[in-house]
């Protein structure tokens, strides 16, 4: 077994390859759907058409969309709030630790 030392990938680089390849994954796939469904356009001459089995998804889009917006506000609050640590009820603080 070959181990690799944790410098040889810089910690950065590795959630950029990682969004990287999900990219890549997710166009890959789509386009296999794109290709098909225009491969297949107009092959049937009796069976169901495209715009008889397709719809467009509307409330899954709008669903979709403002957990989207929601989040990327959050990340936003996020950034921009000071961090302060917030103790849950029950359990002792730092001052009850240390003593």
């Amino acid at each position: 077994m070959v181990t690799v030392p944790a410098i040889a990938v810089p910690h950065t680089w590795r959630g950029r390859i990682g969004i990287l390849g999900l990219i890549l994954a997710e166009n890959s796939l789509f386009g296999v759907f794109v290709v098909t469904y225009l491969f297949y356009t107009g092959k049937s001459l009796s069976g169901p058409y495209p715009k008889d089995v397709l719809d467009v998804p509307v409330l899954a889009t709008i669903c979709l969309l403002s957990s989207s917006i929601s989040v990327a506000l959050s990340e936003k609050a996020l950034r921009i709030t000071v961090t302060v640590p917030v103790w849950p009820a029950g359990t002792p603080s730092a001052r009850a630790v240390r003593a």
